[in-house]
């Protein structure tokens, strides 16, 4: 809704600056020039900008036009999708989760929320997260900075990686670098040897 009442303000402060001024409207009109602009600009963002960049560019510019695709429905839907992973978890085991991670569209749980599993970047969080779960292995503070890394990289659009959040998960893991968190970093820092 934002992004179209910023174009209508645009557009209105514009067309009527050029009115006050006396401007004919006719004078705008020059197909030939829209077209010398607009295919340089278009050709040069096409040369420079990597594939993952431009795809992000339109995603995010046909969402911007759509409009917020997460509501308070969502959140509520999360919760409760949650919450039937934990119980099942406590009442049969974590094993009984492993069928429901691996394929979520055809989980029993997850296809009570469509609007969850619309959410492709949160379905690949949600059962990554639990598929190390899972597998076990991991402190529990690791997997908190690994998730904080995951949720960093989405934030970023990963246009400095090149990598999806799993992808980027992986690196850490066996990097050994566990999302370096600002505990970790913290924790590091209050042994280093003193100089000299």
């Amino acid at each position: 809704m934002f992004v179209i009442i910023g174009f209508v303000v645009v557009i209105v402060s514009v067309l009527g600056g050029f009115w006050e001024a006396g401007g004919p409207f006719l004078v705008l009109i020059q197909p030939a020039e829209f077209l010398i602009i607009g295919g340089a600009g278009l050709g040069a963002l096409l040369a420079s900008a990597p594939k993952s960049v431009l795809h992000s560019l339109l995603t995010r510019s046909i969402g911007a036009l759509k409009g917020a695709t997460v509501t308070k429905a969502t959140y509520l839907s999360v919760l409760k999708l949650m919450y039937e992973l934990l119980y099942m978890a406590q009442k049969e085991g974590l094993i009984a989760l492993e069928k429901h991670i691996e394929t979520p569209a055809e989980s029993t749980i997850f296809s009570k929320y469509a609007d969850v599993l619309s959410q492709k970047a949160l379905i690949a969080f949600m059962t990554d997260t639990f598929r190390m779960v899972i597998i076990g292995g991991i402190a529990s503070h690791d997997l908190e900075a690994l998730m904080e890394g995951d949720i960093d990289t989405q934030h970023e659009g990963h246009a400095e990686t090149g990598r999806r959040p799993r992808e980027n998960r992986r690196h850490h893991a066996r990097s050994g670098d566990r999302g370096g968190g600002p505990r970790h970093r913290h924790h590091h820092a209050g042994h280093r040897r003193p100089r000299g």
